[in-house]
């Protein structure tokens, strides 16, 4: 088992940190500390350089898919919820399926164990 280095890794968070800051200076706090978590689940341990824009960019797309997904259900879904469940059709039926398959991807987006 590889021994954790504490130090090290706060040293690539805060080089990732100042590397999406410097990047995308109109991030507040809150958006910073998620591209940089997003960035850390889903790509290379230390993105840098071309490497770090180009996976920034592949992961800004795939969230805001992921985004426009959720509002979509997330409408069908509060018009599922004004009827009555006990006679819901295939269709309908269908969608909670697709909500569970959408929420589901965005969590593992998430919390996915870094790569």
């Amino acid at each position: 088992m590889l021994q954790r280095d504490p130090a090290a890794e706060l040293q690539t968070a805060v080089k990732l940190l100042e590397n999406v800051a410097r990047m995308s200076p109109e991030l507040d706090q809150v958006q910073l500390f998620r591209a940089c978590h997003l960035l850390s689940v889903n790509g290379d341990a230390e993105p840098t350089g071309e490497n770090l824009e180009t996976l920034w960019r592949e992961i800004s797309m795939r969230l805001q898919a992921a985004s426009d997904q959720q509002a979509a259900v997330t409408e069908e879904l509060e018009a599922l919820a004004a009827t009555d469940p006990r006679k819901f059709n295939p269709e309908q039926v269908w969608i909670l399926v697709k909500a569970i398959k959408v929420l589901s991807q965005l969590l593992s987006f998430y919390t996915r164990e870094p790569q």
